[in-house]
């Protein structure tokens, strides 16, 4: 699972799977921020995962979760191109990866 959102700077700094100083979140807390994965909530997808609309911080915080289909071959290998090139694009309408969970 991956997560996005636009808020400015993390509230918690706890090491992260990407290797920087980003908060955690919990399978749980992100299975409760869409509604268990709710179709209502699905924003997009694709070949390789699926992204969902959550709400976390009791509706403070909108983000982006990302939901890998690791049974389809190759999946690994694109989750690991896009966090490399979104680690090196900086612009206003590409949204920053916070955290990551497994």
């Amino acid at each position: 699972l991956l997560y996005w959102t636009r808020s400015s700077k993390p509230k918690s700094t706890l090491e992260s799977p990407l290797g920087n100083q980003y908060p955690r979140h919990s399978y749980a807390e992100l299975l409760q921020a869409t509604n268990g994965f709710s179709p209502a909530n699905l924003i997009g997808g694709g070949r390789y995962s699926s992204v969902y609309k959550g709400v976390l911080n009791n509706g403070e915080q909108i983000v982006a979760v990302k939901v890998l289909n690791l049974q389809q071959r190759g999946a690994k290998k694109s989750f690991m191109f896009e966090c490399e090139a979104l680690r090196n694009i900086r612009h206003r309408n590409i949204i920053k990866i916070i955290t990551s969970c497994s």
